[in-house]
C-alpha cells in the first residue's frame, strides 16, 4: 500500500496560522452582499435629506429664543438689539398681546392716550379717531412704522422719534414728544403715544409729558402714580434723559426756548408718505 504524501504520521491537514483566513465554514464570517451594502448607503442617502431641515429648524428656533430672551433682558448691544427687534417684532406679537388684552389703549388724562402700536389690521386708528377724539400719534417705535395709509385716510398726524426697543429715547425726543403734545392740546386734540406694547419707550415720553405739567413734582412718587394707571417700567425715574429733562425744568421754568418752539413747528413730524411696507398694518 503506497503511504500517504508528507512526513510520517503527520495527518494530511492544513495548519491554521494566525490571522489567515480560515477554511472551516463553522468559524468563517459571512460576506455581506454588495447589493445590501448599496442599500444602506441608500437609505442613509436617503435619511439625511429629511433630518437635516428638522436640525437647521431647531437650531434656528433655538438661536430666536436665546436673542429674544438676551433682548427681553437687555443683555444686547444696541445694533444688535435694534435688528432683533425688527426681526422679531411680527413672530413674537402674540405674546406682547396676550399681555395686554383688555389694556391696549389708556388714557392718561385729557389730552394724551398711551399703548400698543395701532395696527390697521385691528382698526385701532379708527377707535383712536372716532371714540378718543385722537388727531395726532407719537411713534416710538424704531422697527415699525405704522399704519400710514390709515392715518393719511382719517387725517391723523404722525411725529415718529425711532427708538430701539428696550432703550430710553434721547432728550431731544422727549422735547419733540412734548412740543407736538402742546400744539394738539391748544386745538383741542388728543395725542395717542405708543411704542410696540405701550410700557417702556412710550412711557417714557408719556412721563416728559406729566413732569412738564407738574416740574416740581417727586419722580419716584409720579412714576408710582402713572403705574397705577398702566403697567409701565416702575424705574422710569431713573432713566439719565428723564432726569436732564427735569432739571432742566427746575432750573429755568420752562422746557422749551423760544428757538426750541419754533423749531418744533417749523421742522415736520416724518408725516405720511404711504412709501413705508408697513402701511396698511
Amino acid at each position: 500500500m503506497a503511504k500517504p504524501f508528507g512526513r510520517p504520521n503527520q495527518p494530511v491537514t492544513q495548519r491554521v496560522h494566525e490571522g489567515s483566513p480560515q477554511n472551516d465554514e463553522g468559524d468563517k464570517k459571512p460576506d455581506i452582499p454588495s447589493s445590501n451594502k448599496n442599500s444602506q448607503r441608500v437609505t442613509v442617502a436617503a435619511v439625511i435629506p429629511q433630518l437635516l431641515p428638522k436640525v437647521i429648524l431647531k437650531y434656528f428656533l433655538g438661536v430666536t429664543v436665546g436673542l429674544y430672551i438676551l433682548n427681553q433682558k437687555r443683555l444686547l448691544p444696541r445694533p444688535l438689539s435694534a435688528i432683533v427687534s425688527r426681526s422679531l417684532f411680527w413672530p413674537t406679537l402674540p405674546i406682547t398681546v396676550s399681555r395686554r388684552v383688555g389694556k391696549w389703549i389708556t388714557q392718561v388724562d385729557d389730552t394724551v392716550l398711551i399703548g400698543g402700536a395701532p395696527f390697521g389690521f385691528a382698526k385701532i386708528p379708527e377707535t383712536l379717531y372716532n371714540e378718543h377724539n385722537v388727531r395726532g400719534v407719537i411713534n416710538m417705535c424704531e422697527e415699525y412704522s405704522g399704519p400710514l395709509r390709515k392715518y393719511k385716510e382719517l387725517g391723523i398726524e404722525e411725529l415718529h422719534l425711532p427708538t430701539t426697543d428696550h432703550f430710553e429715547p434721547e432728550l431731544d425726543d422727549l422735547m419733540s414728544a412734548i412740543a407736538f403734545i402742546r400744539r394738539h392740546e391748544a386745538q383741542g386734540k388728543r395725542v395717542y403715544v405708543h411704542c410696540r406694547a405701550g410700557h417702556g419707550r412710550s412711557a417714557a415720553a408719556v412721563f416728559g409729558w406729566l413732569i412738564y405739567k407738574d416740574p416740581i413734582v417727586d419722580l419716584q412718587a409720579l412714576n408710582s402714580d402713572f403705574r397705577k394707571v398702566r403697567n409701565v417700567r416702575s424705574t422710569l425715574w431713573k432713566q439719565p434723559s428723564i432726569q436732564q429733562l427735569h432739571k432742566r425744568l427746575k432750573e429755568t421754568g420752562s422746557l422749551l426756548t423760544v428757538g426750541d418752539i419754533a423749531s418744533s413747528e417749523v421742522s415736520p413730524p416724518k408725516l405720511i408718505d404711504g412709501s413705508d411696507s408697513d402701511e396698511d398694518l
